[in-house]
């Protein structure tokens, strides 16, 4: 799959452009611009719209406060182009070229021999549905001598847990109950995905659906992600695998941990531990945006030592924000840990284009760095300090550093004003809820945390302002400089 951007009007009319891979492309006057319309085109903003690229999808967003951008002689501000689409920016036309060419193969199952047809880019499929609902032990590991009990009621689950033999492995990382204390099912008893049994579906993720599951053989409660309906094509189900296998690979305290994955009717699926405090961004709803400063400084050093890890391994996350900062109740005391990894790349592969998740579209924006926007090949680990530094301002005071309400104030003034929309909207326009979050990255200069907080201690607004600095050279270097000042903070982030 490929989409070809032509330019067949304005100054550098006869260039084409060609993607495989995904993308952003800027356009506009700026320097910046990877199509730059000419600085005569009276028509056009310094940074004008910015087309998302990721074959055999495209989505143009719209930047310009004073200039429009039509496609197919339409006014639009943001919309998914198709194949033939024309795009006019002043005197400037792009013609988009969307080629998709989904292939699929016969492969051989290698435990039973029956052959399976899979997308061709499912290079690690090689178990057919029967053979691959039996966890294939890796090793001969010794069970340990440990009881393991429901939750609930005490009954002991030991020869259930050990029964796969990675109880030692998920010590502490999963919950064990009886079919007796199971919560109350969303689904009928029976309705499965490979060997687990659903519960209650959680969320939609970015290439997905993810749910609460319950696997029979080893009475651990987990969560379950899957890609589902329309995003089963090829680039969706490749990324899927990769963020498997990145999320296969690692292994620390602040990171969520994986513990299965599989394939059901020819979808891959990924199992892992199921965090039961929900994310930094229920948290703020639950405590009506006043979380602590003592408690928002521990979190963030423990999901800071998790981001450590991951770039210590050469990994970029490319999608850190309060939703993807889990908690995990664990003798009595909450612990973050780090999820989603279907966005993180090693850092030589690092470029890519993460404005619109599928099923996404503003959340993560607002969490993303101007160089994440503007020109996907200057990404490196300083993008994700960046995305921290923004999570962090909000733990702090439920807003954002830039004129855009965060969710937590949307949520509340829509709990506020639901149903008197003309004080709603009136409220939501005094945030800015009408002007473009994209071009605020980009061009706005940000709000000091401690204009929104006054009386935040000095040392701890230069850490929080500093990891959201715009400007890449001037914001944290490394992970371990942002860990080591907020751990020096001692009288305000213990305890």
């Amino acid at each position: 799959m490929k989409i070809t951007v032509e330019i067949s009007a304005g100054p550098d009319a006869g260039k084409v452009f060609t993607f495989e891979q995904p993308a952003n492309l800027l356009i506009g006057r700026s320097k910046d611009a990877l199509i730059q319309t000419g600085s005569n085109d009276r028509y056009v903003s310094r940074n004008h719209c910015i087309l998302e690229i990721s074959p055999p999808k495209c989505v143009m967003h719209h930047l310009s406060t004073t200039s429009e951008t039509r496609v197919n002689d339409v006014v639009v501000q943001e919309i998914d182009i198709n194949d033939n689409d024309i795009i006019r920016i002043g005197y400037t036309s792009l013609k988009i070229h969307i080629e998709k060419d989904i292939q699929t193969k016969e492969v051989i199952c290698k435990k039973c021999g029956a052959e399976i047809k899979v997308l061709d880019c499912n290079s690690t499929i090689d178990l057919c549905d029967e053979c691959n609902s039996v966890f294939q032990k890796k090793d001969d590991e010794q069970v340990v001598a440990k009881k393991y009990e429901c939750e609930k009621c005490g009954k002991d689950l030991t020869h259930f847990a050990n029964s796969d033999n990675k109880a030692k492995l998920l010590s502490d990382r999963v919950t064990y109950l009886c079919e007796d204390c199971l919560p109350h099912r969303e689904y009928l008893k029976g309705d499965c995905i490979g060997n687990f049994e659903l519960i209650k579906f959680l969320d939609h993720g970015g290439m997905g659906a993810v749910y609460i599951v319950y696997d029979p053989l080893t009475a651990r409660m987990m969560v379950l992600k899957k890609i589902e309906g329309l995003n089963t094509n090829e680039l969706v189900i490749k990324h899927f695998i990769r963020e498997i296998n990145v999320h296969k690979s690692l292994r620390h305290e602040n990171i969520i941990q994986f513990i299965d994955s599989g394939i059901h009717s020819s979808i891959p699926f990924l199992v892992m531990e199921y965090a039961n405090s929900g994310s930094l961004e229920n948290l703020i709803e639950e405590m009506n945006g006043a979380i602590p400063v003592r408690d928002c400084c521990k979190f963030m050093i423990q999901s800071l030592k998790g981001l450590k890890y991951l770039h210590d391994n050469n990994f970029i996350h490319r999608d850190i924000k309060p939703g993807n900062i889990l908690l995990q109740k664990k003798n009595g005391e909450r612990i973050a840990r780090l999820t989603d990894f279907g966005l993180a790349k090693p850092y030589k592969n690092a470029s890519g284009t993460v404005l619109t998740k599928v099923g996404e579209r503003k959340g993560s924006l607002l969490f993303m760095p101007p160089e994440q926007i503007a020109n996907t090949k200057d990404v490196d680990f300083r993008a994700d300090i960046y995305s921290m530094g923004i999570t962090f301002y909000y733990l702090l005071t439920s807003g954002l550093p830039f004129h855009y309400p965060s969710c937590f104030e949307l949520n509340s003034l829509k709990k506020k004003y639901g149903r008197n929309r003309e004080k709603l909207l009136r409220e939501l326009n005094k945030l800015g809820f009408n002007n473009n979050v994209l071009n605020i990255i980009l061009s706005e200069s940000f709000i000091p945390v401690e204009q929104k907080l006054p009386g935040i201690d000095p040392h701890l607004a230069a850490i929080i302002n500093k990891s959201v600095c715009k400007e890449i050279d001037k914001r944290y270097q490394k992970v371990e400089d942002f860990l080591m000042d907020l751990e020096k903070l001692k009288d305000i982030s213990k305890g």
